[in-house]
């Protein structure tokens, strides 16, 4: 396994917003307790992504070539930010709650998973959705792991959280991720604004 230089484990100055979030959340009880992903069978264990095990993940994604995985990954500094940004705001958020696991199999990360836009509202069911994303690693993407890896997932938020539909959303141009989604379940919906984007609905069963 690569070693990461350890000046990319350092912390990192934190952008204005984040410096003022952190201020105004730091004695806050976190609104959102999001739970323990348990494990898989195929020795598939997850861990909540925290500044401990971010590590794990700038490894499988830093030198990653691929268009469509998260430029903030590639980056030790952009990482940090994105940690910070869910222990400041994903947990405190009454409209934007969020959490990410990391993905492993047998100790080693081949992945993380995203789910994001929980909410307190209850119009419109908005307390009863959310959104998810992935990211898989090269060796792994494309294969038939991450299929049954992400539906597992899918089905932990709708008991967990007792959600009556999970969101996705994806580049128009990522043919892949769409097929992905449509093999998962997903169906496309319509009507919303963001043109660059492509919208899929799962409404649980």
């Amino acid at each position: 396994m690569k070693k990461i230089h350890s000046s990319k484990l350092k912390p990192y100055p934190l952008p204005g917003y984040l410096q003022s979030g952190m201020e105004h959340n730091i004695r806050k009880a976190p609104l959102w307790n999001f739970p323990d992903l348990p494990d898989m069978e195929e020795d598939i264990s997850f861990e909540r992504l925290t500044f401990e095990n971010r590590y794990d993940m700038l490894e499988i994604f830093e030198a990653d070539k691929d268009q469509w995985v998260d430029e903030r990954f590639k980056d030790a500094e952009k990482l940090y930010h994105y940690v910070a940004n869910l222990m400041i705001y994903g947990l405190h958020s009454p409209k934007h709650g969020s959490c990410d696991w990391l993905v492993y199999q047998a100790q080693k990360c081949i992945g993380v998973l995203h789910a994001f836009e929980f909410s307190r509202e209850d119009y419109d069911d908005l307390n009863r959705q959310c959104f998810v994303g992935y990211a898989f690693s090269s060796e792994v993407r494309g294969k038939d792991l991450a299929l049954p890896i992400v539906n597992y997932f899918i089905q932990f938020l709708f008991e967990q959280f007792d959600l009556l539909f999970v969101l996705a959303k994806v580049q128009a141009e990522n043919t892949r991720s769409c097929r992905f989604l449509e093999k998962l379940g997903f169906h496309r919906k319509e009507g919303y604004l963001d043109v660059s984007c492509l919208f899929y609905e799962w409404h649980r069963s």
